[in-house]
């Protein structure tokens, strides 16, 4: 600062200083929504820029979190380092997530959001028990229905359909037949049906 009267002056400096102000973490893009069937890998990676920060220098730290702010659920994990998700949904994981992605420079926070959808891939039916042999006399009545539960499907919903033949693949013997709603085998032999037979029952859930 100087000061003059006309003919001299006389001054003096004193100090001015600018001190940083923390911005915070700018979104500077967008998260496209992610598709993929249960039971596919997901290997995922968040876009380059996705997060900037006006300060230079600024080191920003990734998180993930359920838009709710609940955990990711168990089959899905991020690498904060990376930004990448990853994970293999099984068929209970079937349905629609909302993923927030956090951006912090350890004194302010931004975060967006994108959909993550897992979809219905069908299973196929299993086996859960097993058929005892059956033994009757010709001449006798057989009513016999196959265990509750011997066919299962992870499809929770899925309707199993039921058909039944011998092993081979040819129809059952006439004398013999099979209601695919009760699964129930009825009938009664006559003396030319003695022997063994192998029988094959299917279950489809379409």
């Amino acid at each position: 600062v100087t000061a003059s009267d006309g003919a001299a002056s006389v001054n003096t400096i004193f100090a001015l200083s600018v001190t940083n102000i923390n911005d915070a973490p700018v979104v500077s893009g967008t998260v496209p929504p992610q598709t993929l069937a249960q039971g596919g890998s997901l290997n995922f990676t968040l876009p380059s820029g996705l997060f900037t920060d006006p300060d230079v220098g600024d080191t920003l730290t990734l998180s993930a979190t359920q838009a709710d702010g609940t955990a990711l659920p168990a089959w899905l994990t991020f690498n904060p380092a990376t930004g990448t998700f990853s994970g293999t949904p099984g068929s209970g994981d079937v349905g629609n997530l909302s993923i927030r992605v956090t951006a912090s420079d350890s004194a302010a926070s931004v975060n967006t959001t994108f959909a993550l959808s897992v979809t219905n891939a069908n299973d196929t039916p299993v086996v859960s028990g097993t058929v005892p042999p059956q033994t009757l006399s010709q001449g006798g009545s057989l009513n016999f229905t196959l265990p509750s539960g011997l066919f299962t499907d992870p499809d929770v919903g899925d309707p199993l359909t039921l058909s039944a033949t011998q092993a081979d693949g040819t129809a059952l013997p006439a004398w013999l037949t099979f209601n695919p709603a009760t699964g129930t085998f009825s009938g009664t032999p006559g003396s030319g049906d003695v022997g063994n037979l192998s029988i094959r029952v299917t279950a489809s859930d379409g």
